[in-house]
């Protein structure tokens, strides 16, 4: 994947971030490999109204 170097979006100084640790870190590409194996998408939905965001964050972050 081909990033534009001017682009200082969020996705695409994480997706420089993580491409350059795994280029220097080769070696271990199976150790990341079973480390984002283990990884978890969490999708929530919340009613603004009723739910406080930062309080089901740290819940989630807690577990």
């Amino acid at each position: 994947m081909e990033v534009d170097e001017d682009d200082n979006s969020n996705i695409s100084i994480n997706y420089k971030f993580f491409k350059d640790k795994i280029s220097e870190s080769i070696d271990d590409i199976l150790t990341i490999q079973k480390g984002i194996a283990k990884l978890f998408v969490v999708d929530i939905a919340l009613n603004r109204s009723q739910d406080n965001p930062q309080l089901i964050f740290e819940s989630m972050n807690s577990t």
